[in-house]
């Protein structure tokens, strides 16, 4: 996802040149931060996998590459539910709804800030895992809601927008996807985010009520949803 998403920027900026250098800046941040990211979750796979092979007891604990990947993981998130949130407002112009999804992002970010503190501050990780992970579960149904509604609203603004024209239909029907592959709608409106937080959220709530290693499985794949928000976005 990764990959795909340098391809995206590569070719956004040698396709998009004429671009607002604002939107090019917001691009080429996102990118940054992303990388970062994945550093991060490099650093920690190398940590626990080869570093510490063989040495479950360092599972008691986090790494800071793990803690630090949550606050930047909703930075990429939140970054890019506003911009859709920004065009739901283009499309619709519904103070309602976009003051929602607006909400939900500062909500999803402060309970990030909340979760990635305890994370550095609270050990072991048993003790935290009992103490914090409501932050964890909170998060994700908070993202799952805002990516709902944005995918709902962009969707039925979209399908309003059709004039009888064929040619502006033909423009919209683009937008969705539909004159592609259905999956092209999903991404782009995040459904797909939503629907992997969906199931992010319930492997938290499932697996972590087991107290053994397969409790932190949920991290796989809350790793791949800010990569996911990165495609999104620039598929867009």
């Amino acid at each position: 996802l990764y990959g795909i998403a340098s391809l995206q920027t590569y070719h956004y900026f040698n396709t998009f040149v004429k671009d607002r250098l604002l939107l090019k800046v917001f691009v080429a941040g996102l990118w940054i931060i992303d990388t970062f990211h994945s550093i991060c979750i490099t650093h920690a796979v190398y940590h626990y996998a080869i570093a510490n092979y063989m040495n479950p007891i360092v599972l008691t604990n986090g790494v800071w590459s793990i803690d630090l990947s949550t606050v930047i993981s909703t930075l990429i998130a939140c970054a890019c539910q506003m911009f859709f949130t920004a065009r739901v407002w283009i499309l619709g112009r519904n103070r309602l709804i976009t003051g929602i999804c607006g909400a939900l992002c500062l909500v999803r970010f402060a309970l990030s800030v909340v979760t990635t503190w305890a994370s550095f501050n609270v050990l072991p990780y048993v003790r935290y895992e009992h103490e914090f992970t409501w932050s964890i579960k909170a998060g994700l149904a908070v993202a799952t809601a805002s990516d709902i509604i944005i995918a709902a609203a962009m969707v039925y603004y979209l399908l309003r927008s059709r004039s009888g024209i064929q040619k502006t239909d033909r423009i919209v029907s683009r937008l969705l996807g539909m004159d592609v592959i259905s999956y092209w709608c999903s991404v782009e409106t995040c459904l797909l985010t939503s629907i992997i937080t969906t199931a992010d959220l319930i492997c938290t709530n499932v697996l972590t009520s087991l107290r053994t290693v397969a409790s932190v499985i949920f991290l796989g794949v809350y790793f791949q949803v800010s990569k996911l928000y990165t495609n999104a976005l620039l598929t867009s």
